[in-house]
């Protein structure tokens, strides 16, 4: 047991070393890396080897406290054959068996990683984290980046390390904000970051860190690919490369939130328009006429005002059921543009009015009593006529 690195063997700038059919078996250290062995060598002739030539070399029940409980390495990794080094039952916080230095930096879907396949990593051209990215805004979801040793074990002893995601892609090389995280645990987590590039594109950027200044992993491994989508009609290309969305910028707390925002109805917009008087406003494209006007379709800026104003109910605030155009009273028949036609039942009438047609009983009995009078004034006529006849 032991306070510092290697509580069995601690190698500190040992040239040539070569350790042969040895056992490492229940070594602790308490507060470093290495239970078994740790070794660090900046000298250029660094030659540590794990030999077999009966038994081989075996790491058994060791722990440590930081990384490696069988063994641990800073600059040059011990060279040995796999088949030739046993490694049974170790434990620690990072590399239950063995433990390098930082080495890469790769995508990973979240913060709960603890191993990571190097060989399954690919160039920029192929790992695209991102699609359908509007630019300009924050990400939706948080962004994880595993820093890794060389045996693709993320490092859960880092948490200092500072990473940077950077833009490759020369149009997009100054459009990153908060593109900097420390690592948690190993983890760099980017929540904020926020990324501008002309619509249409796809994007490369890499991410990279001091701690991996020494590092011989590929640099273009690191490289990853963001694709942005067009602007979309309620949005606008702005200036500075981004899609704004039209009335973004008013909270929706906002008591004049529904009359304050702009709209844009077409993708070739350059600028948003005022909501007008006659109109509740949601932002981006979503526009609907107030009580007492009428819309013709979701693509139409025009609001008419309607010649009934009580025919045209408008749209209601915070439902999205109501057609474009608003809606029309037409438990009261009114139906068609600016609810001015009269639904099957009903008549049109003064000021545009539509007016509920009687009961058919109703008419039944008005006809029958026209029939009537007639037949009653046909008989007078006749009867009339036969009599002034007779007289002369």
């Amino acid at each position: 047991v032991s306070n510092k690195n290697g509580a069995a063997l601690e190698l500190i700038n040992s040239p040539i070393v070569k350790i042969i059919d040895s056992s490492f078996d229940s070594n602790v250290t308490l507060e470093g890396s290495g239970g078994g062995i740790y070794s660090s060598c900046s000298l250029a002739d660094c030659d540590i080897r794990l030999v077999k030539e009966t038994t081989g070399v075996e790491f058994k029940n060791n722990s440590a406290q930081v990384s490696g409980a069988g063994f641990a390495w800073v600059d040059r990794e011990p060279q040995f054959e796999p088949s030739e080094v046993i490694f049974q039952d170790n434990g620690s916080g990072f590399g239950a068996n063995r433990a390098g230095t930082p080495y890469a930096i790769v995508h990973v879907n979240d913060n709960s990683s603890l191993n990571v396949s190097l060989s399954n990593t690919h160039d920029s051209s192929s790992t695209e984290i991102l699609s359908n990215f509007q630019s300009g805004q924050k990400v939706q979801s948080p962004l994880y980046f595993a820093l890794v040793d060389q045996y693709g074990q993320v490092i859960q002893s880092d948490n200092f390390s500072v990473a940077e995601i950077t833009a490759v892609t020369s149009s997009v090389n100054s459009a990153i904000s908060d593109g900097r995280a420390i690592a948690v645990r190993g983890i760099f987590t980017f929540e904020e970051i926020s990324l501008t590039s002309p619509p249409g594109i796809s994007g490369i950027f890499k991410i990279d860190s001091s701690v991996l200044s020494e590092s011989e992993f590929p640099k273009e491994k690191q490289q990853f690919r963001i694709s942005f989508r067009e602007c979309r009609r309620g949005e606008i290309y702005t200036q500075d490369g981004r899609c704004h969305l039209c009335g973004s910028d008013i909270p929706d707390n906002h008591k004049d939130a529904l009359q304050k925002r702009q709209f844009s109805l077409s993708i070739r917009d350059t600028d948003c328009h005022r909501c007008p008087s006659t109109a509740y406003c949601w932002g981006g494209d979503t526009v609907g006429p107030r009580p007492g006007y009428w819309r013709l379709n979701d693509s139409s800026s025009k609001i008419l005002e309607c010649p009934n104003e009580e025919a045209c109910l408008g749209v209601r605030p915070g439902n999205n059921n109501d057609l474009p155009s608003g809606r029309c009273k037409e438990e009261e028949g009114y139906t068609g543009v600016v609810c001015k036609e009269c639904k099957t039942g009903y008549i049109p009438g003064e000021r545009s009015r539509c007016l509920s047609c009687p009961h058919p009983a109703l008419n039944l009995l008005k006809l029958l009593f026209l029939l009537a009078l007639v037949i009653i004034l046909a008989v007078f006529l006749i009867r009339n006529s036969l009599l002034a006849a007779y007289a002369s």
